[in-house]
Parts: C-alpha cells; structure tokens; sequence
C-alpha cells in the first residue's frame, strides 16, 4: 500500500490516455459522493499544465434538494481563489458544473468511488483533467483499490515520492 500525505486528490491529464468505462454505472452517485467529501488537496500526478497542483478545495454548501455542490478551490499555481458549482446529472455518476462567475456549463464524470475512502472523477476542463481525490482521513495510506482504479481510468501512475 502506497502512503501519500495529507488528504489527497491527486490530479493528472487524461486527454492522451485512454479513459476506461465506468465501474459501475448504477453505483455511481455524485451526490453520495460529496457528502463523504468535505475538502480536499490536490498532487498533480501528471498534469502537464500543473495548474492543480497542491489545490485546496472545501465544500461551501450541499443542497440535496437540487443535488448539487459548491466547493471554493485554491489554485497556488496562480494564487487565485474560485467556485466550482456542481450538480449532478439525471445519468448516475455524471456532473455539471461552473467555475467562478462564467456561465459556461462544462460536464464531468466519476468513474470510480468507494464512498468511504476515494473517488475517480474526469473533468472536461483544460484538455481533460482525470482526478483521483480521497479523504483526509486516510491521508496516511490510501487504498491500493483507489490507486489502482485512478490508474487503470486515467492511464497514469500515482507517482511514490509526491507528498505534500
């Protein structure tokens, strides 16, 4: 089992690699999925913009009325500070969602989640961005079954050495 530090949501590109289909689909509630995230830092893994590296997102407000979410997220690459406001979608396990005060509606998509531990979700953002996140409560070791699913989605490895 690999230890990475802190609570972890490790981000990589995904737009070069293949994304694998779903866990499955029936399992995959977003809503479900936030409640058991109410923050979360970011280790680029293979970001090549690196924008997301060492991010800090901390849940605002969870509606289950609409099924949606609104995380403020500290980017350090650019030392700004914006919402990413989420709602789920009718299909299980997909998201809508908007950054800041741009309208503009972008999707993504958890493929994989355990709701205890981790979760794998791929943001049309910035060419695609492929995100392994987890919680601060197994920042110490996270699951080998997190890794492997971020890995086998997002084609990319879970570098040992990068910590906080």
């Amino acid at each position: 089992m690999r230890a990475l530090a802190l609570l972890v949501f490790i981000t990589a590109s995904c737009s070069g690699g293949a994304v694998s289909t779903r866990e499955s689909e029936d399992d995959l509630d977003a809503f479900k999925i936030w409640k058991v995230f109410p923050e979360g830092v970011a280790i680029s893994a293979l970001d090549h913009s690196g924008l997301f590296e060492c991010s800090v997102a901390i849940r605002l407000s969870l509606d289950p009325e609409t099924k949606s979410v609104v995380y403020a997220f500290y980017v350090p690459s650019t030392g700004q500070n914006t919402t990413f406001h989420l709602k789920a979608d009718d299909r299980p396990g997909s998201v809508t969602f908007t950054m800041g005060s741009d309208p503009t509606p972008l999707a993504a998509e958890f493929y994989y989640s355990d709701y205890k531990t981790c979760a794998v979700e791929r943001l049309d953002f910035n060419g695609g961005e492929c995100m392994l996140w987890a919680r601060k409560e197994v920042y110490n070791s996270l699951p080998e079954s997190c890794i492997d699913h971020y890995e086998e989605t997002c084609g990319a490895k879970v570098p040992a050495d990068k910590k906080i």
